[in-house]
């Protein structure tokens, strides 16, 4: 058991003269200290107050950061954009598990033209996330100033209008060769442009952000986690470091964000059904559901580079956690 010592000189030489170790503190007396990771077994928590903030002043300093505001404006998007490509196209242009469960059904079945429909829709998203990565090289290789989010910007915003032009001109309509065991009956054009999209927009949540907002699972075992961890801090009678509060609230603010875009969209939907229509919508049902949305994503977009999110995530990744290496 290694010992607590403000002065290594004093440790080694009380190793010197083979005395006893201290006897252990009572439990009632220790100092709380900030709870540790389990597997940190060889280093002691950093008693620096700092580490351990109570929940209010986190929630205070986490719910007035534009920083989260903007991570969690891009789940609530996100939420009530699902419903309109649900409602419109009977699929998600956001996350591509489903898609890719679609593709290995219309094999085994024998829906190739569903098939390979699919397939392109992958391949757009995955060149959504090519062509940020070749936009991010270019601009650091000709040393252009404006940020890779922001000249990313027009670009969105088009293709999303352009994806309501399509979804009423075409896709709207029946295609005899999609009738292959799957519900979807349309054309899926405008969707591979929006796939393109959110290949982009997803790449820079991942690679700025380092933060999912299209997607929950993560979040809601980085929730549970922290939790449990809460529990057990209290049971230990320490504190729960304050990165690890943060992280909560980050995971949580995205689920409530997120769900409550999703219920705001359904809600309109069923009030007022100008989202859109599964099959035989006109021009005169045009909606421009998805230029909105894309002017709404290129203003989070604009606000990553403003508000310097990748500097910004980087930091607090990379901060060392309220530790010291312990002496043996």
């Amino acid at each position: 058991m290694a010992l607590r010592v403000d002065d290594p000189a004093a440790y080694l030489s009380v190793a010197r003269q083979d005395e006893p170790p201290p006897s252990k503190i009572p439990h009632d007396q220790e100092e709380k200290v900030p709870c540790r990771e389990p597997d940190d077994f060889d280093l002691k928590v950093d008693p620096d107050p700092s580490c351990s903030v109570r929940w209010d002043v986190v929630l205070c300093e986490t719910s007035m950061d534009p920083r989260y505001l903007v991570l969690w404006s891009m789940a609530f998007s996100f939420g009530m954009v699902d419903i309109a490509t649900m409602v419109r196209y009977f699929a998600f242009a956001t996350f591509m598990t489903g898609n890719s469960m679609h593709t290995a059904e219309a094999s085994v079945d024998g829906c190739w033209h569903n098939f390979w429909r699919v397939v392109w829709l992958i391949v757009a998203y995955s060149v959504g996330m090519m062509n940020l990565r070749l936009t991010d090289l270019l601009r650091k290789s000709y040393e252009i100033k404006i940020g890779t989010a922001t000249l990313l910007v027009p670009l969105i915003v088009i293709s999303f209008a352009v994806a309501d032009l399509v979804y009423y001109g075409y896709d709207a309509r029946d295609e005899p060769y999609m009738n292959c065991g799957q519900r979807q009956t349309h054309g899926t054009w405008g969707l591979c442009i929006l796939a393109h999209g959110f290949g982009i927009i997803n790449g820079i949540c991942m690679k700025v952000d380092k933060v999912t907002t299209n997607a929950l699972t993560g979040h809601f075992l980085t929730a549970a986690s922290a939790v449990f961890d809460q529990i057990d801090c209290v049971r230990r009678g320490v504190w729960l470091p304050r990165k690890e509060k943060e992280r909560f609230l980050m995971s949580f603010g995205v689920i409530t964000f997120f769900l409550v875009g999703v219920s705001v969209a359904t809600a309109w939907q069923r009030a007022y059904g100008n989202i859109g229509v599964q099959k035989d919508a006109s021009w005169n049902d045009y909606q421009p559901v998805f230029a909105v949305a894309g002017v709404v994503f290129g203003i989070n977009l604009w606000l990553h580079d403003l508000l310097k999110m990748g500097d910004w995530r980087n930091e607090a990744l990379q901060q060392k956690e309220c530790l010291t290496i312990m002496m043996d």
